[in-house]
């Protein structure tokens, strides 16, 4: 019975994409966002409350996401009045040839308490070493690594992950040295990042990888289709099984088809407050 609730779920999920594909594929793939998410905690200091960062994930610069398309990507989320931009990788599709392609108008991105990167998994498998040779040479790599945003007296750390498939998160390696009570945000591509053992303690999580689904039917789960293992990690806010706050952006590309449907391209915007 199950089995047969399995096919039936799959065979209506395909059934829709047939009929949906000409607005999925040539209307909302190219309808790109802003929005904002909101989220509380009760040990982010005073002069944080209200400090945004604009996630810019899952790029895919290639084929239907052409470099003039990436650039109006860029844009807007120049003009999104973001305190930082965070990117969480898959810049590029595929091919070795997207990637010195990409990361001339990667670096317009701009933002007043700066820019930080990491990579995804189609960057190491379009081409590991030219992808990290790009995001060494930016100047705005925080893969493996921390720094500390200061708003007066007041400090936060923002450290970066690897790509959890094609690498080691290196989160212990990454916070270490770090005061126990410092307020700390990851970047991490995958969420299943969060579920790997570490000995130290993480605030928020931000990671993009899943699309948020890609092609979203509301009466429908279509987990199956999202290539994480804690299937919970889909989109938005989640916890992880330590009670750690985790936000998984929808993103803007698209993988396997260039489909998106009730789930627009996104830059989101997170909003970090202290909770009153």
């Amino acid at each position: 019975m199950k089995i047969m609730g399995e096919i039936l779920k799959r065979l209506v999920f395909y059934t829709v994409l047939i009929v949906s594909w000409p607005y999925a594929l040539f209307i909302e793939r190219n309808r790109i966002r802003i929005k904002r998410h909101t989220v509380f905690f009760d040990n982010l200091p005073e002069e944080f409350s209200g400090f945004t960062l604009l996630v810019f994930a899952d790029l895919h610069h290639g084929s239907l996401t052409p470099l003039r398309w990436v650039d109006r990507v860029i844009r807007r989320a120049n003009s999104a009045g973001a305190d930082m931009i965070v990117c969480l990788g898959d810049y590029v599709k595929s091919r070795g040839s997207e990637i010195p392609a990409v990361w001339p108008l990667l670096l317009k991105l701009e933002a007043p308490e700066g820019v930080l990167m990491v990579l995804g998994n189609h960057d190491h498998q379009a081409g590991a070493a030219l992808s990290l040779k790009h995001l060494e040479e930016s100047g705005r790599s925080i893969r493996h690594a921390s720094i500390i945003v200061r708003k007066g007296a007041a400090k936060i750390a923002v450290a970066g992950a690897g790509d959890n498939w094609s690498e080691r998160s290196g989160i212990d390696a990454a916070l270490k040295g770090l005061p126990d009570d410092m307020f700390r945000v990851v970047l991490a591509h995958n969420p299943d990042t969060a579920d790997e053992e570490r000995a130290a303690r993480v605030d928020l999580y931000i990671c993009g990888h899943t699309h948020g689904g890609q092609f979203i039917l509301p009466f429908l789960d279509n987990s199956f289709l999202i290539p994480v293992r804690n299937r919970n990690y889909t989109r938005g806010f989640r916890k992880n099984g330590k009670g750690e706050t985790i936000f998984i952006a929808t993103g803007l590309g698209w993988s396997v088809l260039p489909f998106r449907f009730n789930c627009p391209p996104e830059l989101s915007l997170v909003e970090i407050r202290r909770k009153a």
